[in-house]
């Protein structure tokens, strides 16, 4: 039977233990405080080390929240992307319709010869000059191809005169396309 002394040694050591603590090191560290060897092999004779959880559990439970997560953050954003990209319109009443309840959408035209890119979202129409008929002098195409415009309107009251004429609308628009517009007729 141990003596009183190994006793608390061996309920040190295994207080340490539960703490976290490596045995080993706790042996160690009794061995320099003076302790001797052979008391301490007494004493830690019975004291189990603490068995270690295996970290990839740990992982494997975090792994599964956090690919919850990502997919999760992928569905908004996929959705947000669906949602929120503008709808290419290839007719006149699509693209009015859309404009109309300030919906995102695109569409392309041609007004005698020059080719316009119109993009609508939230009650704002952006009229770019895309490309141009080439018998137009270079003057003129300098002057005009690749600018755009912003033009606000209110929902439900889309002008069709935005997309039936360069000067269409011209007055609720700003940017450097009403600027050429201007200074060019001026």
């Amino acid at each position: 039977m141990a003596d009183k002394y190994t006793e608390e040694l061996k309920r040190y050591i295994r207080n340490q233990v539960r703490k976290g603590y490596d045995k080993e090191i706790v042996v160690k560290h009794l061995l320099k405080s003076g302790i001797s060897r052979r008391q301490i092999a007494e004493a830690a004779y019975d004291v189990k080390p603490k068995k270690r959880k295996k970290s990839f559990k740990l992982f494997k439970t975090n792994f599964w929240i956090y690919a919850a997560i990502v997919v999760l953050v992928l569905i908004v954003f996929v959705f947000g992307v669906i949602y929120f990209s503008p709808v290419h319109c290839t007719t006149y009443k699509c693209f009015t319709g859309k404009a109309n309840n300030c919906n995102a959408a695109t569409f392309e035209n041609q007004i005698e010869g020059t080719t316009f890119f119109y993009e609508t979202n939230g009650c704002v129409l952006t009229k770019t000059v895309k490309a141009m008929d080439p018998s137009e002098p270079k003057a003129v195409v300098n002057t005009f191809l690749g600018k755009s415009m912003r033009c606000r309107y209110n929902k439900n009251d889309f002008s069709p005169l935005f997309l039936n004429s360069i000067t269409g609308g011209l007055e609720a628009c700003t940017g450097p396309l009403k600027d050429a517009v201007l200074a060019f007729a001026g």
